[in-house]
């Protein structure tokens, strides 16, 4: 008989994932040759064809909703009300309007913060500005601790490729618009007498704005960057058997770049991320499988790597409305 065991399978960073379509196919069709032996016909065009993918379809349908349930209970794919569940657990109410991905990624936060150094700098460089001028997107990486720390690091508490090397007493800053002077005066509100900066070549030229108190002459100087853009375009195969909604093309790009968009910077955006905001849409789309491209230098993408996440470091940002999103649908 075939084997319907491996409809559902487990890693670390997907959470629980179905098979594809085809693959539960080819395990329908070998049951009925199981039972009616192996002359009977599987052609798409017979009775026997419909009758093959009328039970695919359950089985897929079944299997998208079972796995569904199942990632509600772990944090990192949680969604909407099983979220908000999760973060009840932990004492975090959601806030109005807030998304399911800046609610989660606030949990984890609450849950691995030591100080609350860090978070108080990103709040005020933050409100800097306004309209077009306004800061857009804000990193903080501290480490107040006697030996240098590599920031930042996954949801499993190791640095991710290329992380910063912050050095003892040190704040690593990174800042999308905003004026320097401006950024420069709130950093100097904030950051405290003995704590240094963290800089190298390696994330790109640092901004270095020295500011002059007019009453009593002396001179702060700020370090911070300016975040280079991280190109991306992505390919996602969508099951619509169930499909709800008016234009599931449309719909399921407008999940994803909402989802990019709450993290612009210092972000890992998983597969896993991504099939659950497509999920959270309530119009029972399916998204199959998910091919990320990313280029730290060519806007045409035409020299991108494959990866498996979606990493924006620190000294990166994602812009959604430049994120190329091809949708199949099977």
């Amino acid at each position: 008989m075939a084997n319907f065991g491996d409809l559902y399978s487990f890693n670390a960073a997907n959470g629980i994932v179905i098979p594809q379509t085809s693959d539960v196919k080819s395990d329908v069709e070998q049951a009925f040759k199981d039972i009616f032996g192996g002359d009977f016909s599987t052609d798409p065009n017979t009775i026997n064809g419909r009758l093959i993918e009328a039970v695919t379809m359950f089985f897929v349908d079944v299997c998208g909703v079972g796995a569904q349930n199942a990632n509600g209970m772990n944090i990192t794919q949680a969604v909407g009300l099983f979220l908000d569940s999760l973060g009840a657990m932990f004492g975090i109410n959601r806030e109005q309007e807030e998304t399911d991905n800046a609610y989660r990624r606030r949990i984890l936060s609450s849950q691995s913060r030591g100080s609350g150094f860090a978070q108080s700098m990103m709040q005020v460089i933050g409100n800097v500005g306004h309209g077009s001028n306004r800061v857009s997107g804000v990193v903080v990486l501290d480490n107040g601790n006697e030996d240098p720390d590599v920031l930042p690091k996954d949801r499993f508490g190791q640095p991710l490729p290329n992380s910063i090397s912050v050095a003892p007493h040190s704040v690593f800053i990174s800042v999308m618009g905003g004026e320097d002077a401006e950024i420069a005066e709130a950093i100097r509100a904030t950051k405290s007498a003995g704590c240094g900066y963290s800089t190298s070549p390696e994330f790109g030229t640092a901004t270095v704005e020295t500011i002059v108190d007019g009453d009593t002459g002396t001179s702060f100087t700020a370090k911070f960057y300016r975040p280079t853009q991280r190109y991306v375009s992505m390919s996602v195969l969508v099951n619509g058997s169930a499909y709800t909604g008016e234009d599931i093309s449309l719909d399921t790009q407008n999940a994803i770049k909402t989802l990019m968009g709450d993290n612009r910077m210092n972000a890992t955006v998983s597969k896993a991320d991504i099939i659950s905001a497509v999920a959270a849409l309530g119009k029972n789309i399916v998204a199959k499988s998910v091919s990320i491209f990313v280029s730290d230098s060519d806007p045409t993408l035409e020299t991108s790597t494959e990866v498996e996440d979606l990493v924006v470091m620190p000294y990166k940002y994602i812009s959604p409305d430049d994120t190329t999103i091809n949708v199949t649908v099977e």
